[in-house]
């Protein structure tokens, strides 16, 4: 896609894909603030933003990449969601049971015993599981770096964050940032 100028980016906006998320986008992100006394506040979180998208599109069903160590979050999120009557399809990262000595990759790099099976993460069989159920859209819960861009990349379906993996920080990157830790380390 070439986009010569802002009015040619602006005329995508009626077509395909572009047409279908941009505008419950906007109405999303408006209704996602409050005024009081003058001062924008906002007024949603993120979860309640994807029930509101979800119902604002019509979407069938939603999609749930997660990974198994935030299973548990994924379950929570599955029941939030199915509360508000959206069908939610769901795929842990382990899913195929595929050892990551089968991937060429050492056995040192393998977390526990290494002369163990020891499952890879999936994103190319979380991404094609979704795709076979046909969900409307996808969320990645807490994929890890690269696992997150390729169940992205083979997702049929629109892709979104709700949680992204930070293991240090109880996955809240923002924390990173906010640390004087960082400032000034190159």
């Amino acid at each position: 896609m070439c986009i010569r100028d802002r009015h040619e980016a602006r005329d995508r906006y009626e077509e395909g894909l572009a047409g279908t998320l941009a505008r419950p986008s906007a109405i999303i992100e408006k209704e996602g603030y409050l005024t009081h006394e003058g001062k924008t506040l906002p007024a949603r979180d993120r979860l309640t933003e994807v029930i509101a998208f979800a119902k604002r599109i019509e979407a069938a069903s939603v999609g749930m990449a997660f990974c198994m160590g935030l299973k548990r979050e994924a379950r929570a999120i599955a029941s939030v969601l199915r509360d508000h009557g959206i069908v939610v399809e769901s795929v842990q990262c382990k899913c195929g049971a595929i050892d990551k000595c089968d991937l060429g990759l050492p056995k040192e790099v393998k977390l526990g015993d290494c002369d163990a099976f020891e499952a890879a993460c999936n994103p190319l069989l979380q991404a094609e599981l979704l795709n076979q159920a046909k969900t409307t859209f996808n969320l990645v819960v807490g994929l890890c770096i690269g696992h997150d861009m390729l169940f992205t990349h083979y997702s049929k379906a629109p892709v979104s964050t709700l949680i992204v993996k930070d293991r240090q920080t109880g996955h809240n990157p923002l924390a990173s940032v906010y640390s004087a830790y960082h400032h000034g380390k190159g």
